[in-house]
C-alpha cells in the first residue's frame, strides 16, 4: 500500500508548484489527511447498521480559469472554475463482515472567487455544484455528496477558516436520501504568503445528512480530518 500511496502524495505536491501568489489555495492545492468516517443508516423498527473507520484520504484540486487568466499575484481579485479529485484507503469495522478495508473516491467540481483587501486579509467563496465521495468494499457501499453547497473563508496574516453549508444526499443506493451538509474548517499556514509553495495543517469536521421520501429510513454521516496541505 505504501508503495502506492507514496509516489501519488509526492506527486501531488509537486503539481503544486508555481509562481503565482496563492489566494486561499484556490490556484491549486494537494492535501493528505487521516480522516475518520462514521456512517449510520436508520430504519424504524430495525437494527442501525453502522460503517465507521480511519483512513488515509489524498486530495488535490486546480482552477484551470484561474491559472490561465487570474496568475497575476499583484491582482486582488481571483475567479475561476474548481476542479478536484482524491482516493482514500482505511480500515473500517462493517456489520456482519471480517475484510476491514474499504477504498474511497471523491470528485468535486464548482466556481470559487477571491478577494486580497490587503497582505494580511483575503476573503473568498466556493460555490460546490457538485462534490461526491464513493466508499466501496465492493460490498458494503456507500456516499456522500453535496449537491450543492457554500463555502465562504477567510484568511487572517496566517490563519484561515472556512465554513461550509447546503444539501446533501446520502445513502447506498440511487440517488440516496436528501438532507443537509455542514463544514467547518481551522487552518495554520506556514512561511510568508508571497511564497511560491505555503504547506498548512487543518482540522476539518463535516456532516451529512439525508432522508429517504418513500420510508422511514434515515442516513447519517460524520467525518473530522486532520492534514497537512500545499497550497
Amino acid at each position: 500500500m505504501q508503495k502506492i500511496i507514496l509516489p501519488i502524495v509526492f506527486a501531488l505536491l509537486l503539481c503544486t508548484q508555481g509562481r503565482a501568489q496563492t489566494k486561499l489555495g484556490y490556484y491549486k492545492e494537494a492535501q493528505a489527511s487521516l480522516m475518520y468516517t462514521a456512517y449510520k443508516s436508520s430504519v424504524e423498527g430495525e437494527a442501525d447498521r453502522k460503517i465507521n473507520g480511519l483512513s488515509l484520504d489524498i486530495r488535490a484540486n486546480y482552477s484551470l480559469l484561474g491559472n490561465l487568466i487570474f496568475r497575476d499575484p499583484e491582482k486582488p481579485f481571483f475567479f475561476g472554475d474548481h476542479i478536484g479529485a482524491g482516493l482514500g484507503m482505511g480500515y473500517f469495522k462493517k456489520p456482519d463482515d471480517d475484510f476491514p478495508f474499504m477504498l474511497s473516491l471523491n470528485l468535486e467540481y464548482g466556481l470559487k472567487a477571491c478577494y486580497s483587501i490587503n497582505d494580511d486579509l483575503e476573503v473568498g467563496l466556493k460555490w460546490i455544484a457538485g462534490a461526491g465521495t464513493f466508499f466501496t468494499d465492493f460490498k458494503n457501499d456507500f456516499a456522500v455528496a453535496q449537491k450543492p453547497s457554500f463555502i465562504p473563508s477567510a484568511r487572517f496574516a496566517n490563519y484561515m477558516v472556512s465554513a461550509g453549508f447546503g444539501k446533501a444526499k446520502v445513502g447506498t443506493g440511487g440517488d440516496g436520501g436528501r438532507g443537509n451538509y455542514l463544514m467547518g474548517e481551522g487552518r495554520v499556514m506556514f512561511g510568508e504568503m508571497n511564497d511560491e509553495m505555503k504547506p498548512s495543517l487543518f482540522i476539518r469536521v463535516e456532516h451529512y445528512n439525508g432522508k429517504y421520501d418513500e420510508t422511514s429510513r434515515k442516513d447519517n454521516c460524520a467525518q473530522i480530518s486532520f492534514g497537512f496541505a500545499i497550497m
